[in-house]
């Protein structure tokens, strides 16, 4: 019985671990200054846990107290699964410095349960050599034994939670459900003393109350979407992000610059609403975006201005935007002769394009649900050349950043590859040009004059360079006269930028964009 607890113990904590990035992730992003610290806090928590753990050993070790340290483990991770994002809902309304935010998020969150798990392993070890009076020649063995099935169930906790938890649960489900586990380990720890048992009746009644509580929330919670965020009509715990659809009225000016009540759809990133919705769609119109304050509109213009014959590659389907606009706002004859390839790694982003932003199969359009990178290091490989006329680029992580592994220089130079020789890439990116990210946009500017001779800075409200917008990054594969039609079609949003020189371009080796993203913005 005290294997179990163990094995249970030791899965534990690596399931909470990774759930637990999956916390922090819509509120602080999922950088490596994030992971860095909730690795850190945890390993940190659980050698602490192990020097107290064995020094309460050496005290007359019971089932009770080992039962009690388990338990007290348990409910704290039931309790975290309540509040959890309301603290880090809390905590980000201050604009404290990333590292120091982490690592306080970390502290309140994983420490205590951390600690608590940490004091097991010594604790059980001592215990059943003292309870199954193991003679001295075999306590080495006893102890490789626990250490053994700790780890073990480590390595079964991560595979458990990467590969099926996370896929197919929401994460306050998870952290119930692991709670609850505890608790039942907390039983068995007090089961493997029948005398000390005995005299623990009620303690086991609150132990199996909590249990039952833990369960019949984790029901209840698959059955209620959680809305952090008012408006939101629907939310989904992806494997790459939180996403919440929502629905609100805006004020939206008109070509002429007339104000208009429209009723909008849109996908929000839970906080990463402060930096500008995704996927705008009128509901009560025809779907795609018209309007000139929102980047689609631009995009859409790129498009138009090319040739008719046209193969595109959208990296990230943003629930659909384009392509509805495209559809719906392009001479249908120029738009049946172009073939659309789309790249989503996320299928939970297809099933909400089809479900909220009116997605449809079509002969012209060909899905893939990929990683992008690895898209198209396939398609260098198997030397598709001169593939695509377009290919734009709209990828974003659970915060505000590009994944970096897709503007790496090898990475441009791959889509440079597959570009036709006439061909563009445009790369979305949110900034302020004023403050906060101007060195993020100063350092994908670089990356992409290395690779391509002419690149061009669009802004979706040029006159506002002061407000966090949306700016559009164009490179051309070539230098010649064939990027006039998109020049000139484009020139009205054209800014006159000159980006923050950066002493280095980026690569596969050595890329720490994280360092642009230290400070909240």
């Amino acid at each position: 019985m005290l294997e179990i607890v163990s094995f249970i113990c030791g899965a534990s904590v690596m399931i909470m671990e990774l759930a637990g990035a999956r916390i922090i992730a819509p509120f602080l992003g999922s950088t490596f200054i994030v992971w860095t610290s909730i690795i850190g806090i945890i390993m940190a928590s659980l050698s602490v846990g192990y020097w107290l753990g064995g020094r309460l050993s050496d005290k007359n070790p019971s089932s009770s107290k080992l039962s009690v340290i388990i338990f007290l483990a348990g409910v704290y991770i039931i309790f975290l699964s309540f509040f959890q994002f309301r603290f880090l809902d809390f905590l980000t309304e201050y604009n404290i410095n990333l590292y120091l935010l982490s690592l306080i998020s970390g502290i309140c969150l994983f420490m205590v349960p951390s600690v608590l798990l940490g004091m097991v392993s010594p604790y059980i070890i001592n215990y059943a050599i003292k309870l199954r009076n193991i003679p001295e020649e075999k306590i080495g063995g006893e102890i490789g034994k626990f250490y053994a099935l700790s780890t073990i169930g480590s390595i079964a906790g991560t595979f458990l939670c990467g590969f099926y938890l996370i896929l197919f649960f929401g994460i306050k489900s998870i952290f119930l459900f692991l709670g609850g586990i505890i608790i039942i380990c907390s039983v068995l720890a007090l089961l493997s003393d029948k005398e000390d048992f005995k005299k623990k009746r009620l303690y086991l009644i609150l132990q199996l109350v909590l249990v039952f509580i833990a369960f019949f929330s984790i029901y209840y919670n698959k059955k209620e979407n959680l809305h952090p965020i008012e408006n939101t009509i629907a939310s989904y715990d992806s494997p790459y992000a939180y996403i919440g659809i929502l629905e609100q009225e805006f004020q939206i000016p008109d070509d002429n610059g007339n104000e208009q009540t429209k009723k909008i759809r849109y996908i929000s990133n839970y906080k990463n609403l402060k930096y500008g919705a995704h996927t705008l769609s009128y509901i009560s119109e025809k779907p795609g975006v018209i309007s000139k304050m929102y980047y689609i509109y631009l995009f859409n213009r790129i498009y138009n201005a090319k040739s008719e014959n046209k193969s595109v590659l959208l990296l990230g389907i943003a629930g659909n935007a384009l392509l509805n606009t495209i559809f719906n706002n392009t001479n249908v004859e120029t738009a049946g002769n172009t073939d659309f390839d789309m790249v989503e790694i996320d299928p939970c982003m297809v099933e909400i394009a089809k479900k909220y932003f009116f997605y449809t199969d079509s002969k012209k359009v060909k899905l893939y649900i990929k990683d992008a990178r690895s898209y198209i290091n396939r398609l260098v490989k198997s030397k598709n050349k001169d593939k695509y006329d377009i290919i734009f680029h709209d990828i974003y992580n659970s915060d505000i950043s590009i994944p970096y592994e897709t503007i790496t220089i090898e990475a441009l130079k791959n889509i440079r590859y597959i570009l036709k020789e006439n061909g563009i890439l445009a790369i979305n990116i949110i900034a302020d040009l004023e403050d906060g990210n101007n060195e993020y946009f100063s350092q994908i500017y670089r990356q992409l004059k290395e690779v391509f001779p002419v690149v061009k800075i669009y802004a979706v409200i040029p006159d506002e360079l002061e407000e966090f917008q949306n700016y559009i990054l164009v490179g051309f594969k070539s230098n010649n006269d064939s990027n006039n039609e998109i020049i000139n079609n484009l020139k009205d949003n054209e800014v006159e930028i000159v980006p923050k020189e950066q002493p280095e371009v980026f690569t596969d080796d050595f890329a720490p964009f994280e360092k642009f993203f230290i400070y909240k913005n």
